[in-house]
């Protein structure tokens, strides 16, 4: 027997049980109800506008199939602002990285200036609880 599906009446070769050919009804399980709303979300905000323009990067204004579009992709202003888009993705995951390890250290090991430092017990319930937030909605569970 499958787990998602119970056949009724089948026969484990015990004495006294119905026989192979008694009554057979297929009971569905409902477990995968509970993932409904998420696959509906995902195929509305997600899959769907992604398939269009997966489609649309495809075709020219009067809907038929070019390659145009990605020849197009490679010209020095798109390039050029490619290059900018990289460059300040990588400033700003970098200041965020180093503004946090200083954080973290002073955290850690003391030092915080008198004016913002209270309790480390403080600090240490603060960042635990900010950093779980985004680990809860992702669906991480501890």
């Amino acid at each position: 027997m499958s787990a998602s599906v119970a056949i009724l009446g089948e026969t484990d070769g015990e004495a006294g049980t119905a026989g192979p050919r008694a009554e057979r009804r297929a009971r569905l399980s409902m477990a995968w109800l509970g993932v409904v709303p998420f696959l509906a979300f995902a195929l509305l905000f997600l899959v769907g506008p992604t398939l269009y323009l997966v489609v649309g990067a495809f075709q020219n204004p009067a809907g038929e199939f070019t390659f145009a579009n990605m020849t197009a992709l490679f010209q020095p202003q798109i390039l050029a602002a490619y290059w900018i888009s990289i460059r300040v993705s990588l400033a700003s995951a970098g200041l965020g990285a180093l503004i946090g390890f200083f954080v973290a250290y002073a955290i850690v090991h003391g030092g915080l200036p008198a004016c913002i430092s209270l309790s480390p017990r403080y600090w240490h319930t603060s960042i635990r609880f900010a950093s779980s937030r985004p680990a809860r909605a992702s669906g991480r569970r501890r």
